[in-house]
């Protein structure tokens, strides 16, 4: 979780005035249960609360799914938002000024607000031209003509662009922006001052329906513009690429769709704007669609924060095949669940509604084909798929995508598959995956992590103490050495709560947490153990015990390295080195035998 932008004292200013609870209580109906708040998680489906508020450390941790982390985490998984969107939007609330990156920074940034206001008044331009000028008849009749209502075209936000060539800036200048302002904003373009044209600046979107694309916060990030005129091309134009708007990066009405996801289960990808459309006003409303781009990770970091299970609707026309195999090489090693579903008879989702009704539609969802499936299927589609030379291009197309699988289960099922569907034995075709080297997932395919974290346990429980404050254990602070520790996420965990007690004289899990650990499961560890009290009957003899068994651990494996050490030596013939190391053998044995090195620490009272 990359921070770095923010100063920490501005990030440990939003987690103190921040409201934990309150926050939750949004989404979440909590209930005191001692110390802490429990209820039902709203990151997976449960029947009994796992789901843990402490108001006092502002963790809170699902020991269902292993969810967890601080408010800004929070912010960040319930509403969908990247880390600098949910520290900005806590520090709007609580009335707190970020801090200034370097000059470019925030030059870049102070640009932003103002981008998104020239948009919202280019938007209330279009939408006025829409519904109340009689320029936008055309574009009226033709919404009619597909069916789409009113009611949608409020939702949706619709405009249109007429056909004049300067109609939105004149509308702009009338605000106050300047034509330099609709340039960079990607609303205007500038006229070429070495042809015969007059210089200045003409609108990029003209007679054209106005699609407004939105960020997950809800903000204008640009448009899409259907041309009316079946001679114009191209036939969808989209802003160019500002500050604020990527193609890679943005899905049309995600922000109008996350909530429907989240209670669907699983998102629908199409490919069009109507697509859309179409679906939302048929009450099919987890849709969202592509802007005339494959589908990039950047999409597939968007759409894991509202589902793990995506359906895929292409035109079922060559290149939307195109499109579907393309897909596949992104969403195979990913560990989104893909599915693809096929419309019949050349239809795409916005005629097949219109045509048949949602009822159907919703049918057909539920007998999507796996994506691994549907790529092998078309893939078999080829003519010479009978005969040697195609069975080794088939081959040689499909294996790479097996190898992408980081599942040996699921891959080995499409080994099976393949070798079936080509009629080659099943030891040919795993001969072939060898041969072309494509056993290893490709760089960048997923690694499956265990989901929790495991410490030995005299060094769990000591850190399990240490996230808790107690004044039986501010002796322990000035003996306690991360290298005696054998893990070395125990050593990283108790260097930082070492720190925090030393600078602010308390535990701080909230402080540390994306600070300092950039491992989900490290930081599930954390707010698990941090959410949970304490229930040892005298922390600090617990203490004591847990510390002089991680000691005697380390002398036993010095002591181990030692005697080989020696064994070198004596083969080596060096005396002197074997006299040396033996006296530190027995200093070790010394203290070993001192039951583990004794701890006189009194006990406070």
């Amino acid at each position: 979780m990359n921070q770095g932008a923010f100063k920490d004292d501005v990030l440990e200013r939003i987690r103190r005035e921040s409201d934990l609870v309150g926050q939750v209580s949004q989404y979440v109906s909590l209930k005191k249960s001692g110390q802490n708040f429990v209820g039902l998680c709203p990151f997976h489906s449960e029947k009994t609360p796992s789901f843990t508020v402490s108001p006092s450390k502002q963790i809170f941790h699902c020991f269902g799914c292993h969810a967890g982390g601080d408010v800004m985490t929070f912010v960040m998984k319930i509403q969908g938002l990247a880390f600098p969107d949910a520290v900005r939007s806590l520090a709007e609330k609580l009335g707190i000024r970020l801090n200034p990156g370097s000059r470019s920074e925030n030059r870049a940034e102070s640009e932003l607000p103002g981008i998104f206001r020239l948009h919202e008044n280019a938007l209330d331009h279009f939408r006025e031209v829409l519904v109340r000028s009689p320029q936008g008849q055309p574009a009226r009749d033709y919404l009619a003509r597909r069916g789409i209502n009113m009611e949608t075209i409020e939702s949706f936000q619709l405009g249109f662009a007429p056909p004049s060539w300067d109609a939105l800036q004149k509308a702009l200048s009338r605000s106050g922006w300047t034509s330099t302002q609709m340039e960079r904003a990607g609303l205007a373009i500038a006229r070429n001052a070495d042809a015969s044209e007059s210089k200045g600046h003409y609108d990029r979107f003209r007679n054209r329906l106005i699609f407004p694309i939105f960020n997950l916060q809800g903000k204008i990030c640009g448009f899409g513009g259907r041309t009316l005129d079946p001679e114009s091309t191209p036939k969808y134009l989209n802003s160019p690429e500002t500050a604020v708007f990527s193609k890679g990066r943005l899905l049309y009405a995600l922000e109008k769709a996350r909530e429907e996801i989240h209670k669907a289960g699983f998102v629908i990808i199409v490919e069009g704007y109507f697509d859309v459309i179409a679906a939302h006003q048929a009450g099919i409303k987890n849709v969202v669609a592509t802007l005339g781009t494959a589908l990039t990770e950047a999409h597939l970091g968007q759409v894991k924060r509202f589902t793990q299970k995506i359906k895929l609707i292409f035109d079922p026309d060559a290149a939307g095949i195109r499109a579907a195999l393309r897909s596949a090489e992104l969403l195979v090693p990913s560990d989104l669940s893909a599915d693809v579903v096929l419309l019949p008879d050349g239809q795409d989702p916005d005629s097949f509604l219109k045509a048949r009704g949602p009822e159907p539609f919703s049918a057909l969802l539920s007998k999507s084909t796996r994506l691994m499936d549907f790529a092998i299927h078309q893939t078999l589609k080829d003519p010479e798929a009978g005969t040697i030379d195609g069975k080794l291009r088939i081959a040689r197309q499909l294996l790479p995508l097996v190898a992408r699988i980081p599942r040996p289960i699921e891959r080995g099922h499409y080994l099976r598959k393949i070798a079936e569907e080509l009629r080659v034995s099943e030891q040919d075709i795993l001969e072939e995956f060898r041969t072309l080297n494509t056993r290893p997932p490709a760089p960048g395919a997923p690694e499956r992590k265990p989901v929790q974290v495991r410490l030995p346990k005299e060094e769990e429980m000591i850190i399990h103490l240490l996230l808790h404050k107690n004044d039986s254990l501010d002796p322990f602070l000035k003996v306690l050495n991360p290298e005696d520790f054998s893990d070395p996420r125990s050593r990283q965990i108790i260097d930082s709560l070492v720190n925090c007690y030393k600078s602010s004289g308390a535990p701080q899990p909230a402080e540390i947490l994306n600070k300092d650990f950039t491992s989900p499961e490290l930081a599930s560890f954390l707010t698990g153990l941090s959410v949970r009290e304490p229930d040892y009957e005298d922390a600090h003899q617990t203490l004591v015990d847990c510390l002089r068994a991680v000691r005697l651990k380390k002398l036993r494996t010095t002591m181990s390295e030692l005697q080989g050490l020696i064994s070198r030596a004596e083969q080596e013939g060096k005396s002197d080195t074997v006299r040396s190391l033996q006296n530190q053998l027995l200093g070790l044995k010394k203290k070993s035998l001192d039951s583990g090195e004794t701890l006189t620490m009194r006990h406070p009272g």
